[in-house]
């Protein structure tokens, strides 16, 4: 949901929101540009709401606040609500994130690396299904705001699914992390591990070099995202590419 949701999307609306309320794409841009701004506060803010709240509430909440929003961004003719329910979506977006990731790394000590990898797939796998498979459906049915309401209901259901089975931890059910049985020793010299890794303050944070580095490296990642990818469908089209070749490249672009 969260590409789909945040970069993806954005290729949709600049295709069929000029047409139907006569925005332009700087404005329709402005949305994702104000979200993206916002989303560096608010991601301190989720990360600690996640801390207190556990992963289950932060995740099924903003999943089903995305939805929400999702159905109020696709039946307003205002760009303020507009702009309004995108930012708010887009930082849903980040909070159901943030609280899947951390649920992972309770679940998963020694094998995090590995099992990270493997939830990460699925932003290059939804870039490449969302925009083609959704532009396909407006494209048959000639209904974007019928088809955007049928996601948003559909996002909608799945938190309410996601509440009650998401555990944040193994422990309650007498489970153990990565599916391993070990003995008390273990167990607290891997806990004492990550308490140490826990209790690196701020100051600290931001004078190591590695900081800096995700810092570049993460920036690098979402510019390509929202200044290549979520563009790509206009700029084919004002090339003339046919839009179902348009999206087979995407998808290609995607999955590479």
């Amino acid at each position: 949901i969260q590409p789909a949701m945040t970069n993806d999307v954005m290729n949709i609306f600049y295709t069929y929101l000029p047409d139907l309320y006569g925005w332009t794409r700087t404005q329709i841009g402005l949305a994702l540009t104000i979200a993206s701004l916002v989303s560096i506060p608010c991601n301190f803010l989720l990360a600690t709401m996640v801390i207190k709240f556990s992963p289950r509430t932060i995740t099924a909440g903003t999943i089903i606040g995305c939805g929400i929003c999702t159905i109020i961004m696709v039946h307003t003719s205002a760009l303020p609500v507009f702009i309004t329910a995108f930012v708010i979506s887009y930082q849903c977006c980040k909070g159901m994130v943030l609280g899947g990731l951390s649920a992972c790394t309770n679940w998963y000590i020694t094998t995090r690396g590995r099992i990270l990898g493997i939830v990460t797939m699925a932003c290059p796998i939804s870039s490449a299904v969302f925009t083609n498979g959704v532009t396909r459906m407006i494209m048959a049915t000639g209904n974007f705001a019928g088809v955007f309401t049928g996601i948003g209901i559909g996002i909608i259901i799945l938190g309410l699914i996601t509440a009650p089975i998401l555990t944040a931890a193994p422990e309650p059910y007498g489970l153990q992390p990565d599916g391993i049985e070990r003995s008390e020793a273990e167990l607290a010299a891997l806990k004492a591990g990550e308490e140490e890794s826990a209790g690196w303050p701020l100051k600290r944070l931001f004078t190591t070099k590695e900081t800096y580095l995700l810092m570049i490296g993460w920036a690098c990642m979402f510019t390509i995202m929202t200044g290549f990818m979520s563009i790509f469908i206009p700029r084919m089209l004002e090339l003339n590419v046919p839009m179902p070749m348009a999206l087979n490249f995407l998808s290609i672009a995607s999955i590479i």
